[in-house]
């Protein structure tokens, strides 16, 4: 729950457009660290906000950012979520094999 409240927090704060089902999609920045790769680009971010899938998050492949080499879709099921507030950003959490080990992503809107 607390993943769900942390992405209502950051679209209100960003004041996002919201489509007709509550969805977000917008061009942000996303960091991406690991111990095994890094990499900051500039892409488009969908939040499913209602339904089944409400908290997934779904990063566009752009530059170096891409699906082989990073996790590009993010579940409130495996991943957490914190809301900064001291720079608005939206941090995603995680540990994986693909990621050698834990890994955070860190988004804000353009």
């Amino acid at each position: 729950m607390e993943s769900v409240l942390a992405v209502t927090d950051f679209v209100n704060e960003h004041k996002l457009t919201k489509d007709s089902f509550g969805h977000c999609e917008f061009r942000g920045f996303v960091e991406y660290t690991s111990c095994l790769r890094n990499t900051f680009e500039i892409t488009t971010i969908k939040f499913v906000r209602n339904g089944y899938n409400d908290g997934d998050i779904q990063l566009t492949e752009s530059g170096e950012l891409n699906s082989d080499d990073f996790h590009l879709d993010f579940s409130t099921d495996y991943q957490k979520y914190a809301f900064n507030t001291a720079d608005s950003s939206l941090v995603i959490s995680g540990s994986s094999r693909k990621m050698g080990g834990k890994y955070h992503v860190t988004l804000k809107p353009l």
